[in-house]
């Protein structure tokens, strides 16, 4: 019973609030692409009551759902710097496109991370050697859409040349905010749903349940 209930009350906190998860981002068509070394990001601030990520993702330059080279990303917490246990991903192989994408990025499952209120970066490195060059929309003005979904705020990109995954602290090229309506390349990227809270109602039937379960282990120990 204990377990149950247990389940029941992480089940109820963590629920998606969306039938559907959302991408990042759409990538609407392919874009000028070039190698780089370093990690390539896209800063973020989630509001509400938190996001679930359930799938991370890459940009796949040739639309064929290949990462023939290896790339990795994961998002970082910015106000530690460090990335977000269960969000680093290494893509090397063949994947299923992004939901909502025009087959320009490609996503692997998670186990679902929760994402406080606060502010985060989605980082990609691995865009080198010839294989999955790095989206660059600078030249062709053709950036894919930002989707927030009324969750995110999209709130700058960053860059740096180190040639290992690290956070945006170690930034070396910082951009403003993207517009409204597109960003400035295609590297790293996430699906996520809303998170849900219980009604306070519900929560106190739980602290209930969870008080009863102690008092009845008590009562154990005591005979």
């Amino acid at each position: 019973m204990k377990l149950k209930l247990g389940a029941t009350f992480a089940g109820l906190v963590f629920a998606a609030a969306l039938a559907q998860a959302s991408p990042a981002y759409n990538d609407p068509s392919g874009a000028a692409a070039f190698n780089f070394g370093g990690n390539v990001g896209l800063d973020f601030t989630v509001g509400g009551q938190g996001i679930l990520i359930t799938q991370m993702g890459v940009y796949n330059a040739l639309g064929d759902s290949v990462i023939a080279g290896t790339i990795n990303v994961a998002i970082f917490d910015t106000s530690t710097d460090l990335a977000v246990a269960g969000t680093q991903v290494t893509f090397h192989t063949g994947y299923t496109q992004c939901a909502g994408d025009a087959g320009f990025d490609v996503c692997q499952a998670i186990n679902q991370v929760y994402l406080a209120p606060g502010n985060y970066e989605v980082v990609a490195i691995g865009f080198t050697n010839g294989h999955d060059p790095l989206g660059d929309f600078q030249s062709t003005g053709l950036g894919p859409a930002l989707n927030g979904a009324g969750l995110l705020t999209f709130t700058g990109a960053s860059y740096d040349y180190n040639p290992t995954l690290d956070g945006p602290l170690t930034c070396v090229g910082c951009a403003a905010a993207p517009s409204p309506q597109n960003m400035n390349w295609d590297a790293g990227t996430f699906e996520f749903t809303a998170a849900a809270v219980p009604e306070p109602g519900t929560i106190a039937l739980m602290g209930l349940g969870l008080a009863a379960l102690a008092a009845g282990k008590r009562l154990r120990k005591g005979r």
